[in-house]
This record gives C-alpha cells, sequence and structure tokens, in this order.
C-alpha cells in the first residue's frame, strides 16, 4: 500500500510536468471550481451512456472523456480536447460543459487543468498519514526508477534517455516553488474530498 501511494503521486507528477514557465496561470474561483465538478459528474453519466450504447453497436465507440493520453504536460485535459473534438458524441459533451456554466469547451478545460496541477501539488504537501507518500519518499523512488533504467538491457539508449529525461524534469519541478506553492492549492482545499472522490479511480 505504501509503494502504491507513492506510484500514485509520482504518476500525478509525471502527468503534469512539461516546462515551469506553464505554471504561471489564473487564480482559480469557487465558482470555476464547483462548475468543473458538476460537470465531471454529468461526464461520468455520459461516458456510462456511451458505453451502454456502445454493447448494441457493431462498431464499438471508445469514450474518451476519462482516457489517459499517456503525455507529459502541465495542460492535461485542454491537450485531452484535440482527441474529444473528434468523438461521436462531442455535441453532448459541448451541451454539458455550457449547461454547467462554462462558455466553451476551451474554458472548461483551463479550469480543469489548473485543479489538476493544485490538486497534486497539494498532495505533495499534505500526504495522507501513514501513506508514506512524502516528497523524500517519491524524490527516493524516482532515483530508484532512473537507476532502474539505466541497468534496463531490453531499452535503446535513445528510449533510455527519453524516460530519464521526463524523471529529471519531474524531479526539478517537485522543487519549483511556482509548482509547490501554487497559489490555487488554498482555493481547492475545501474541495479535495471531493476531489479524492472523483480521482479515485487512479488512486
Amino acid at each position: 500500500m505504501k509503494n502504491k501511494n507513492i506510484l500514485v503521486i509520482m504518476s500525478l507528477i509525471l502527468f503534469l510536468f512539461n516546462h515551469s514557465i506553464a505554471l504561471a496561470q489564473d487564480q482559480l474561483t469557487n465558482v470555476e471550481i464547483e462548475r468543473y465538478l458538476s460537470s465531471i459528474t454529468s461526464l461520468q453519466l455520459l461516458d456510462t451512456q456511451i458505453e451502454a450504447e456502445s454493447e448494441n453497436d457493431d462498431q464499438v465507440v471508445e469514450s474518451q472523456f476519462f482516457e489517459e493520453t499517456g503525455t507529459m504536460s502541465l495542460t492535461p485535459i485542454t491537450d485531452s480536447l484535440s482527441k474529444i473534438t473528434t468523438h461521436p458524441t462531442y455535441d453532448r459533451f459541448t451541451e454539458i460543459i455550457k449547461r454547467t456554466g462554462f462558455s466553451s469547451p476551451q474554458q472548461w478545460a483551463s479550469a480543469g487543468d489548473r485543479i489538476m496541477i493544485a490538486y497534486s501539488a497539494y498532495q505533495l504537501k499534505n500526504p495522507p498519514q501513514n501513506n508514506g507518500a512524502n516528497m523524500g519518499a517519491i524524490t527516493d523512488e524516482m532515483q530508484a526508477s532512473l537507476e532502474r533504467i539505466e541497468k534496463n538491457q531490453f531499452i535503446s539508449s535513445e528510449q533510455k534517455q527519453i524516460l530519464k529525461n521526463k524523471i529529471q524534469n519531474s524531479m526539478a519541478l517537485m522543487s519549483d516553488p511556482n509548482y509547490i506553492e501554487n497559489e490555487n492549492i488554498p482555493i481547492i482545499s475545501p474541495y479535495i474530498a471531493r476531489l479524492n472522490s472523483l480521482f479515485k479511480d487512479y488512486q
């Protein structure tokens, strides 16, 4: 359980990092957070509906609203829009976004990016008790990952360098005050329980 919690936090960092300049973002408002949480609840229902409809189709249409892209970015929600726009149910997605108060999918994604960044930083600063997922433990695990990559005989030197760069950049991000002292952390703090529930599939 201890190692699992460390890996969960590591995956959040690896998922969010790109370059620190992207950390200069607008301050979240309570209205944005409430709207975003409301939209996710509705989108989860749509996601379930899509899966049910696909069971009756000859050609299965995979949902992409909550699909992990595997990309490394500080704007993960915005980055996912390019895939969502090609989804057959994009019109229904847009309708939900606007119904919850956002003027466009881009505005919705911007709020999601800021929430995700602040949420991951909060988890680093306030790890649940007795799970071992503090910054020191995560740094140690990242260092161990670097060593495992270096010793791996089944991947090329180029692949090793790509993986090592991702981890090293993530380690640098953890020490960036613009990230770890993100101005949106105290704003999302009252919503942590709801966010934990929202992201429970990744924990």
